[in-house]
Order: C-alpha cells, then sequence, then structure tokens
C-alpha cells in the first residue's frame, strides 16, 4: 500500500494515516503485508508475563548465570524455573536476556548472577518480562500477566492487560 503510514498509539495497535481513514483503527490481524493465510499460520512472540517495577536486591558475579527470583512472584507471574526473561534496568537502560531461578518464597530476593551481576546494583528499579509465542486464534482472548510488587519486592497486585485482539 504505497503513501500508507502507519503509526503506533498508546494501546501499541496501528492507526492508518491515509486518505479518508484517518485515526481509524485497523484490525492488526488483517494487515496488508502478509498474505491472510500465512497470518493465520504464523506465531507471534507476545508479552507473556513480567514483573514490574523490583528491586535489585543482589549482584552475584560469582555464580555461574542468571537471575534469582523470588519463588512467589515467579509463581504469580506464571514464570517457570530456568525460563527465559528479558531483564530491563530501569536505573541505566541496560536489558538482557537470561533465565530465572528460584529464590526462597517471600523473601524479596531479586539478584543479578554470573556476568549479568555487572549490569545493575542493589536498589535499582528492574522490569523482568518472558514471551509466549502464540497463534492470532490464541491472542483473541490472551491477556499477558503483571506482578506489581512494592519496594522490597512484596507483592501487591496481580493485573491483567486487556485482551489483545478482541479490542481492536
Amino acid at each position: 500500500m504505497l503513501g500508507t503510514k502507519f503509526t503506533k498509539t498508546a494501546s501499541c495497535f496501528p492507526i492508518l494515516e491515509s486518505g479518508n481513514r484517518k485515526n481509524k483503527q485497523l484490525d492488526i490481524c488483517k494487515l496488508p503485508i502478509w498474505p491472510q493465510k500465512l497470518q493465520n499460520e504464523m506465531q507471534r512472540t507476545v508479552l507473556l508475563a513480567k514483573i514490574h517495577n523490583c528491586t535489585l536486591t543482589g549482584a552475584n558475579i560469582n555464580y555461574v548465570g542468571s537471575i534469582s527470583i523470588d519463588e512467589i512472584l515467579l509463581e504469580k507471574a506464571g514464570i517457570l524455573p530456568y525460563e527465559q526473561v528479558q531483564v530491563v534496568n530501569v536505573a541505566n537502560g541496560e536489558r538482557f536476556i537470561t533465565y530465572t531461578i528460584t529464590a526462597p518464597a517471600n523473601s524479596g530476593i531479586i539478584e543479578l548472577n554470573g556476568a549479568a551481576a555487572r549490569l545493575g546494583i542493589v536498589g535499582d528499579r528492574l522490569i523482568i518480562m518472558a514471551y509466549g509465542q502464540f497463534s492470532l486464534e490464541e491472542l483473541k482472548n490472551y491477556s499477558p500477566t503483571v506482578v506489581i510488587v512494592d519496594e522490597k519486592n512484596r507483592l501487591l497486585e496481580v493485573r491483567h492487560y486487556d485482551d489483545l485482539l478482541s479490542k481492536v
């Protein structure tokens, strides 16, 4: 679609800015860049769960890789031990991928281990995210889990984002 421009909205869904359809929400399942058959067969990688704004409690350079996370937080987020996660350090902008290790329940431990320990200091605020692959059909009724914690990594709330595609 030559001359068509896509931008992101606050809800992260594309908006078409072309001709008389300006500001009309698009059905992201019907974007013109892929044939419909391929769209239906594709697996999309989307946010599965995140632990939002937790506090780094330790950094152990001598441990062999990973991030240790309080068992309760992992359970509430639905993130498995040894599952791949992306970690974003809000304090310094670092982003990296590692895997989870279970820390004792209700300990509040969020600890970077191994080489990742160089990417944060105690007290930094982190966002820990796990992703999953879903078909478009599965996404129609899907909602990522968000675990909200306080400054000592105590569970405050478990939220679910609105269904990704049912609102489009």
